[in-house]
């Protein structure tokens, strides 16, 4: 697996694309991204093991999303099933059980942190350690199409990707991040919703990009006319 250097204009790009395909099947986004924000939300509100099963559901989510995402791109035929089918596939517990262990004993890291630690230190614990569970998504995710690595290789590939994309990924997931907050704050029910479908496939655009050496423009070109000919169906 390789990485390059991309620009920081592919933050926006990856959202917008993500818009589109978004657009496409939007009904099918919509159910998705709402029973995946509920059931790790209501998770994360049990005391003490909550924020830590939260961390591994995000994992298990996560995972999901990026196989999800795959065959919609190939435009291949997918359906509510197939996502909580990639979400709770038995090889997730099997095959990638160095990942799983990972997550949880970073998510359970960040919990005690939150809980007994300083406030303001516990919030960037959790922040890193929710870059880290990202990291070990995709990372499961690759071992899919490519020959296993070992665990530690691979993540450390990872890593030196991101941080090589250190600007854009910072300005990709704040565009996001004040995004959803603006969302909430303002608590405009159909932003939120227009934005549900749109964080499913964006991070899998942002990954693909660095390390799958796609054409983010050309993405957006592909999605773009996609859209429409759905559109005018």
């Amino acid at each position: 697996m390789t990485h390059k250097l991309v620009p920081s204009s592919n933050a926006l790009t990856w959202i917008k694309t993500s818009i589109k395909i978004g657009s496409t099947q939007y009904g099918l986004f919509l159910g998705i991204g709402l029973v995946v924000a509920l059931t790790a939300g209501l998770v994360s509100l049990v005391p003490i093991v909550g924020p830590i099963a939260a961390g591994v559901l995000g994992f298990l989510y996560g995972v999901a999303s990026f196989r999800f995402v795959q065959k919609v791109m190939a435009r291949e035929p997918v359906s509510f099933e197939t996502y909580f089918n990639f979400a709770f596939d038995a090889q997730l517990y099997n095959k990638f059980r160095p990942y799983l262990i990972a997550v949880l004993v970073a998510s359970t890291i960040s919990a005690l942190n939150l809980r007994f630690g300083y406030k303001p230190i516990g919030g960037l614990v959790a922040g890193v350690v929710g870059i880290f569970n990202a990291m070990c998504a995709y990372a499961a995710f690759r071992e899919w199409n490519e020959v296993s690595l070992n665990p530690q290789a691979r993540l450390k590939e990872i890593f030196d990707g991101l941080l090589q994309n250190f600007l854009t990924v910072i300005f990709f997931a704040v565009l996001c991040i004040v995004f959803a907050i603006g969302c909430a704050l303002l608590c405009v029910a159909p932003l939120f919703f227009f934005f549900l479908p749109m964080m499913i496939a964006s991070r899998y655009l942002m990954f693909s990009t660095i390390f799958d050496n796609m054409d983010a423009d050309e993405e957006l070109k592909r999605w773009t006319l996609i859209a429409a000919e759905v559109k005018g169906t």
